[in-house]
């Protein structure tokens, strides 16, 4: 404890030190040093990005699509499928809570079935009705187009998914599809968050989300998700979950 307090007065003692500390380790110890450096870097500036440049990227790409006079020749359609693939678009308010209330009352809970793909108790209507929301089905294409133009896309399947309390979702992605996406109907401050990572990064997550009644999530299919290290701790935690093919319109 003296010497630390010694080295705390003298700088130059404890720049000594480490200069030893150094020499001991020789290459090796600076090439760790220098990873460990880079490796920081690279997680503080992923942060940044994602806390403050994420929602204008998303902002961006849908006026960059609207300025467009061309939208459905094969060059454009390549600008589109670049534009979605950079980052996760997000629409809050996308649906209404008489919306939310009327399709939660048409959820059979009688007739859904254990998910796979979540850890505790949850229930979803895949095995049991692949499209439970059919009527909804087509206004929410109509809505994505018309809210978010650079997403013409259709639905090929939707469903729903209730967990309870202490579940998890496990890390997944959606096979035979181009976009996916979710539409939070009963959540609260304890439900989990969705979670992304980054196929590219070596440390794997992009960002965290916190749900809120009637936001609208959409993200590119091959994207791996999850609840990450979050645990759902709300009683009832209730999305609408969907996927797309483009529209050749």
């Amino acid at each position: 404890m003296g010497d630390f307090l010694i080295k705390l007065v003298r700088p130059d003692l404890a720049f000594s030190s480490l200069r030893d500390f150094i020499e001991l380790g020789g290459d090796v110890l600076l090439a760790i040093m220098l990873a460990t450096f880079i490796m920081w870097a690279l997680i503080i500036e992923r942060y940044w990005h994602f806390a403050t440049s994420q929602k204008g990227l998303s902002k961006n790409a849908i006026n960059h699509w609207n300025e467009r006079s061309d939208h459905s020749s094969w060059y454009a359609r390549r600008i589109r499928e670049k534009l979605i693939s950079e980052g996760v678009l997000a629409k809050e308010d996308f649906i209404n809570q008489s919306e939310i209330d009327k399709l939660i009352g048409s959820i059979d809970k009688n007739n859904l079935q254990p998910y796979d793909y979540i850890e505790g108790n949850a229930k979803t209507s895949i095995g049991v009705s692949q499209n439970m929301f059919l009527d909804f089905q087509k206004d929410l294409e109509e809505r994505i187009v018309k809210e978010i133009p650079i997403l013409n896309q259709r639905m090929a399947e939707s469903w729903c998914t209730i967990q309870k309390e202490d579940s998890k979702l496990k890390w997944h992605k959606h096979p035979n599809s181009v976009l996916s996406g979710i539409i939070y109907l009963k959540v609260d401050d304890d439900s989990s968050k969705l979670v992304f990572q980054n196929p590219t990064s070596m440390e794997g997550q992009i960002f965290e989300i916190q749900p809120k009644p009637g936001l609208l999530l959409m993200w590119p299919s091959f994207l791996m998700h999850g609840s990450g290290d979050t645990i759902n701790k709300s009683k009832e935690r209730i999305i609408i979950a969907f996927n797309t093919y483009w529209d050749k319109k």
